[in-house]
C-alpha cells in the first residue's frame, strides 16, 4: 500500500441507520436501502473508527494494537472495501490495486493471520418492507417464471378451536370414588 492511500480518512455513514450490538457482532439496519447488515467484531471495530478524521494508517495501527497484529493494513482495507460496497462508509476512496478480486483465502495467506475470526466480514440481507411484512400472501423469494407472485387471497382458515377445558376437581361425597373408599387426596383426573 502506498503512503498516498494510507492517509485517506474514511467516514462511516450514520444517516438512516439503526445500530445495535448482538453478542460480539454489530447489527446495522439501513432504513434507506431496507437492508440488514451484520458486522463481525473485526469489521465493527474498523467501522467505528471511520470518523472522517482517522486515516487508514491510524485505523490499522489501532487495530493492530488492539488485536496484537503486526501489520493490519490488509485487514483494514478488506473491511473498508466491504463497508463501502454496502454503503456503510460514504467516503469515496481510492482502493489498493491488490484488493481487486482478492479472495478470503488469499487474504488469509497475505496477512498470515492464523485466526480466521480476525478477518472482517459484513453479511447483508434484504429486509421486507413494512407492507410486505404485514401481508400474508407476499413472498420475497423470486419466482422461477419471473412472473409476479399471486395476489394475496383471503387469510388461511384458522384451525378449529380446542374443546372447552374439562373441569377437574375433587370427587363429591356421593361419587363412585367416594363409594369405593378412595379419599379425595388420592384421586387424580
Amino acid at each position: 500500500m502506498t503512503d498516498r492511500l494510507s492517509y485517506q480518512t474514511p467516514m462511516a455513514r450514520k444517516a438512516r441507520l439503526f445500530v445495535t450490538e448482538l453478542a460480539d457482532d454489530l447489527i446495522v439496519y439501513d432504513e434507506s436501502a431496507n437492508q440488514l447488515h451484520t458486522l463481525n467484531p473485526t469489521a465493527a471495530f474498523i467501522w467505528r473508527l471511520c470518523d472522517g478524521r482517522t486515516s487508514v494508517a491510524d485505523i490499522a495501527a489501532q487495530f493492530g494494537q488492539a488485536y496484537g497484529v503486526t501489520d493490519a493494513t490488509d485487514i483494514v482495507w478488506t473491511a473498508l472495501d466491504q463497508l463501502v460496497q454496502q454503503n456503510l462508509v460514504v467516503t469515496e476512496m481510492e482502493r489498493p490495486a491488490w484488493l481487486a478480486g482478492l479472495t478470503r483465502r488469499e487474504l488469509m495467506q497475505r496477512v498470515a493471520v492464523g485466526a480466521f475470526v480476525m478477518l472482517p466480514l459484513v453479511r447483508s440481507l434484504a429486509a421486507p418492507t413494512p407492507a410486505q411484512a404485514q401481508s400474508p400472501g407476499t413472498t420475497l423469494a423470486p419466482t422461477t417464471t419471473g412472473a409476479p407472485p399471486p395476489p394475496p387471497g383471503p387469510p388461511p382458515s384458522s384451525p378449529p378451536s380446542p374443546p372447552p377445558p374439562v373441569m377437574m376437581g375433587m370427587p363429591d361425597e356421593g361419587s363412585d370414588a367416594s363409594a369405593r373408599g378412595v379419599k379425595p387426596d388420592q384421586v387424580w383426573w
